[in-house]
């Protein structure tokens, strides 16, 4: 399996995906500081006074990175897999390897790869902003505390596990379909209902379907015909 998941690592391009990744965090660094910046552009306002907490805005930065980075291990996994496996079944299916476990091979690098990104993006996005909150702090109803640092990055690493298993879960449809952006619009639907109240049943359920639906596909690919 580790020689597997090492050749899907050399044979493709992941330049895309570090640029986007790139983008997201310069992306994610304004859009946390323009949050924080709305309780000093309408002062008069009392709904402004939620964006000055530091739970709030860190959790909304993380739910959009969710978001973002959802849409973006679908799309790997659609190009990867959905769309290879319908055009180059025949030479896959060529390999001396079973099938079930080059398919695995395939889903673990997609999904190793998706958890690498996202949590290197968000630990660059909130050290940054906590570190110059440290020195320069812009909240005017909250403190950072150790606390506050180890919830924030406990909630990155729950969400980057939504984000991997919510994409094994839109794979597994798009898988069916045979469809790359069939993939893509079921992540956005399962995107929608997202919520931090809910997060441990979420998690909870998409562990479960996801596992599902690897057993699946591993089934569908053995019955596949050349």
């Amino acid at each position: 399996m580790k020689k597997l998941i090492r050749l899907e690592l050399q044979k493709n391009n992941w330049k895309p995906y570090w640029i986007t990744t790139s983008i997201t965090t310069l992306v994610m660094l304004g859009f946390i500081y323009l949050i924080v910046l709305i309780p000093y552009l309408e002062p008069r306002d009392d709904d402004a006074v939620l964006f000055g907490t530091y739970n709030f805005v860190i959790g909304l930065s993380i739910d959009v990175m969710t978001g973002i980075f959802t849409i973006m291990s679908t799309t790997m996994l659609a190009k990867i897999i959905v769309e290879e496996y319908e055009k180059k079944a025949i030479v896959f299916f060529s390999y001396p390897i079973a099938r079930k476990k080059f398919l695995t091979a395939k889903i673990i690098t997609c999904l190793l790869y998706t958890c690498f990104l996202m949590i290197i993006s968000g630990t660059i996005v909130l050290s940054i902003f906590i570190g110059t909150e440290k020195m320069f702090p812009l909240c005017i109803s909250d403190v950072i505390s150790i606390q506050l640092i180890l919830r924030c990055f406990f909630r990155l690493v729950c969400y980057t596990m939504v984000t991997v298993f919510c994409s094994t879960v839109s794979l597994w449809i798009g898988f069916y379909r045979k469809s790359g952006i069939v993939t893509i619009v079921a992540a956005c639907i399962i995107v929608i209902f997202y919520s931090d109240m809910l997060l441990f049943v979420l998690l909870l359920v998409l562990i479960m379907l996801s596992f599902i639906a690897i057993k699946s596909m591993q089934d569908r690919v053995e019955k596949m015909e050349v």
